[in-house]
């Protein structure tokens, strides 16, 4: 009785499920970098952060009062735009277009 030869681990199929595996995990790794990002970059406004510097908590007079959250631009995220293939996923998903 002959046996069906078994599924070759390098075969194309193989590779390309692997390879669409691997793009997955690196979207949801730039995604949760985008929004760890942007969660640490909006707690630490009002008072400077790594990426600002703290002159605005130097230049603070009452630290009962917390001047209002602004908004975070492109520039300021340099870690989650630090990557080649970021910007894109957000711009397909900006355009409404999820990408999965």
């Amino acid at each position: 009785m002959a046996s069906s030869p078994k599924p070759d681990p390098n075969s194309l199929d193989s590779l390309l499920i692997k390879k669409r595996k691997a793009e997955d995990d690196l979207r949801n790794v730039e995604r949760q970098i985008y929004e760890l990002e942007g969660r640490y970059l909006e707690d630490t406004s009002t008072y400077g952060n790594i990426l600002t510097g703290w002159s605005s908590f130097l230049a603070s007079t009452s630290p009962g009062i917390r001047k209002e959250k602004k908004d975070i631009t492109p520039e300021e995220r340099l870690f989650s735009l630090s990557s080649l293939t970021a910007p894109k996923v957000r711009v397909e998903e900006n355009r409404g277009r999820r990408v999965e």
